[in-house]
């Protein structure tokens, strides 16, 4: 059932891509801090550690997957959603979305407000390598090596408890995700 909820929440952030498109241009994936909008969405490159390894910071936030979050920290008012969940019977999913540039999908675990999903959904956003939508499937394999799970159309990185994940479609990424590596599955 988990895999449903996934396979729902990507095709709805997909559909929201398609149909509503990114209103912000990257204007620089090479450099080792990019400030790639004008609304703060700070991208930073930090060391290899578990912890932080598939992280990034947006609006002066550090946004990890297994990290506790709270949506007061981040500037500017998301859009939320609240779904149900067969994989968290006793709490709901948050969903936030932040102006079409990023969305981060929140459970409560152990009693903690828990990031488990982050899908980035404009070119303007990268992950702490500097790979955003539209980049050339090469530039994943400069960034990240070529340890990869491969499934098919999507290539899949794993560190300590978070999985990064690229869509790939006519060697193009369309898709940046990061999760809590077992709960997607």
């Amino acid at each position: 059932m988990l895999k449903k909820l996934f396979a729902i929440i990507l095709i709805g952030t997909i559909a929201v891509l398609i149909t509503t498109g990114c209103s912000e241009q990257n204007t620089d994936n090479n450099s080792e801090t990019t400030n790639n909008n004008n609304d703060g969405g700070n991208i930073e490159n930090n060391d290899n550690t578990p912890n932080n390894y598939f992280e990034l910071i947006f609006r002066g936030v550090n946004i990890a997957p297994g990290q506790s979050f709270d949506p007061d920290q981040v500037e500017g008012e998301p859009t939320i959603a609240r779904i149900p969940s067969s994989a968290f019977p006793d709490d709901p999913v948050y969903i936030y979305n932040y102006d079409d540039l990023l969305e981060i999908n929140v459970v409560r675990l152990n009693g903690v407000d828990t990031i488990y999903f982050v899908h980035i959904l404009c070119e303007s956003i990268s992950t702490s390598r500097g790979i955003s939508i539209n980049d050339p499937v090469s530039s994943v394999f400069a960034a990240y090596g070529d340890d990869y799970i491969d499934g098919g159309i999507r290539m899949s990185y794993v560190m300590g408890d978070v999985e990064l994940s690229f869509l790939i479609i006519n060697e193009i990424v369309a898709s940046v995700e990061y999760w809590i590596a077992g709960l997607a599955e």
